[in-house]
C-alpha cells in the first residue's frame, strides 16, 4: 500500500505521528493483497482550535473515505481511521465473496447454484474478514515453531478449503447458527490436517521449540488481543503508542509463542473473534461446562509465560485497593 500523510498549519505532538504511523500500518496489513493508495490530511482550525482528519482510500474498483472534527487530536484521528476501515473491511468482504466463489467453482466437488452459493456467501461474508486474519495469526505462529516452512501454506488455501467443507454442510443443512464458530473450527481442522500431512511429507521436520525466530511477525490477533483483559495486573504503557507500546506487544508474543497451541488459541479466539459461552465452546471443541476454567487456565499460563518474559505487574493487593 502506498500512503501519504500531512499534518497541516500545526506540529502534532510525537505520540499523536506514531499513533497515524501505527495507524496507517494496521490499514496496510488488511489491505496488503490490493494495489491501494490511502492519503491522510489532519488540519488544526487555530482561532476555534478545531481538529479535522480528512481520509481517503482508494482500492481497485472503489475509493472510500472518512471525515472527523473534534477539539481533541488523538480522538479526532482514531474515529477517522476506524470508520476508513469499517468502509475498507465491506469492500473486501464483498469483494471476497465474489473472489472466493470464483476460485471455489473451479473445483470439481462444487456444482453451482445460484441460489444455494448466494445464501451461502450472504451468511459467512461478514466472517471472512476474521477469519482470515485469525488464519493468518495461525499460520505465523505454526512457522515460528517449526510446524511449517515459511509460504509453505497460504491464508488463502486455508479459508479456501474451510469455505469448500462449510458449502458441504451448508447445502446438505442450510438452517445453521453459531457461524463464526463453524468456520473456525472448519478452520482449525483444515490446518491442523494440513500440517500434519505437510510434516509428514518433509524428509527433515523441525522439532517444536527449536530454531524459533527472535521476533515473530505482528499479526493482527497479536494487537487486537489486550493483554490488559486477560491479565489484568499487567503494568501498562500510559500511551497505547510509541517503544513501550511496542515492547509489550513483543512481549505478548514471545508469551503467547511458549504457550500450547489449544491454550493460545482459546484466548485469540475469545479476546479477538470475540467468541464466548457455547460458541467459544463449539469452536474449540471443549465441553461448554468447562470452557471458563480453560479460559481462566488460560489466562494464568499467558500471565506465567510474560513474567518469563520480562513483563511487569502491579501488585494484586495494590490493584484490588484501586478496583475499590
Amino acid at each position: 500500500m502506498n500512503y501519504s500523510i500531512e499534518f497541516k498549519d500545526f506540529q502534532p505532538p510525537e505520540t499523536a505521528r506514531e499513533m497515524v504511523d501505527d495507524l496507517v500500518k494496521r490499514i496496510e496489513r488488511k489491505g496488503k493483497d490490493l494495489a491501494t493508495f490511502l492519503r491522510v490530511m489532519v488540519e488544526q482550525n487555530s482561532p476555534h482550535r478545531v481538529f479535522r482528519a480528512s481520509l481517503t482510500l482508494e482500492a481497485p474498483g472503489k475509493t472510500v473515505a472518512a471525515k472527523e472534527d473534534g477539539h481533541e487530536l488523538e480522538p479526532v484521528i482514531r474515529s477517522a481511521f476506524a470508520e476508513i476501515e469499517r468502509q475498507f473491511l465491506e469492500y473486501k468482504a464483498l469483494r471476497r465473496g465474489e473472489h472466493l466463489w470464483k476460485r471455489l467453482t473451479t473445483r470439481k466437488e462444487i456444482l453451482p447454484s445460484r441460489i444455494d452459493h448466494e445464501a451461502f456467501f450472504y451468511l459467512v461474508r461478514p466472517h471472512l474478514e476474521g477469519l482470515s486474519d485469525f488464519v493468518a495469526h495461525e499460520l505465523a505462529y505454526a512457522e515460528a515453531v517449526g510446524d511449517l516452512a515459511a509460504g509453505e501454506l497460504t491464508v488463502q488455501d486455508v479459508v479456501d478449503e474451510a469455505l469448500l467443507s462449510a458449502y458441504r454442510e451448508f447445502i446438505k443443512d442450510p438452517a445453521r447458527g453459531e457461524l463464526r464458530s463453524w468456520l473456525i473450527n472448519l478452520a482449525m481442522d483444515r490446518l491442523d490436517a494440513e500440517i500434519h500431512r505437510l510434516k509428514g511429507e518433509r524428509s527433515t521436520a523441525v522439532p517444536i521449540g527449536e530454531d524459533v525466530p527472535e521476533q515473530v511477525p505482528i499479526y493482527q490477533s497479536d494487537e487486537d488481543l489486550r493483554v490488559e483483559d486477560i491479565v489484568p495486573d499487567i503494568e501498562l504503557p500510559t500511551s497505547p503508542y510509541g517503544a513501550a507500546r511496542r515492547e509489550l506487544r513483543q512481549c505478548v508474543r514471545d508469551g503467547l509463542l511458549k504457550m500450547r497451541k489449544e491454550c493460545r488459541r482459546l484466548l485469540v479466539i475469545h479476546h479477538v473473534q470475540g467468541l464466548s459461552g457455547s460458541e467459544l465452546a463449539r469452536a474449540v471443541g471443549v465441553d461448554e461446562r468447562g470452557i471458563e476454567g480453560a479460559l481462566e487456565y488460560a489466562g494464568r499460563y499467558l500471565r506465567d509465560r510474560l513474567l518469563e518474559s520480562g513483563c511487569r505487574f502491579i501488585a494484586r493487593d495494590t490493584l484490588t485497593r484501586t478496583a475499590r
